[in-house]
């Protein structure tokens, strides 16, 4: 796992217990888990990044695992517009 800063760390939290709160990640057992990035917006908010581009088909779901301290979990919506996700 690689190194995030200590504000990046509480905002990573904030973003995966909303997430799970409405239900878009559950916890994963899934053998893969990309890395996760935060980059910063023009206007200061932080933006998770996970690279999906190859995933694109219902099977691919375990693919969208990710981890980090608090966990490791899978999408239940894909990201950025995929056929079974969604996230702001």
């Amino acid at each position: 796992m690689e190194w995030l800063a200590p504000t990046k760390m509480r905002e990573l939290k904030k973003q995966l217990d909303e997430l799970l709160e409405k239900g878009f990640i559950s916890p994963s057992s899934s053998p893969w888990g990309a890395p996760i990035l935060l980059v910063k917006k023009k206007g200061g908010s932080m933006w998770m990044c996970i690279d999906y581009r190859e995933l694109n088909k219902e099977e691919d779901i375990p693919k969208t695992a990710f981890r980090r301290r608090y966990g490791h979990y899978e999408f239940t919506v894909m990201p950025n517009g995929k056929i079974h996700h969604c996230i702001h």
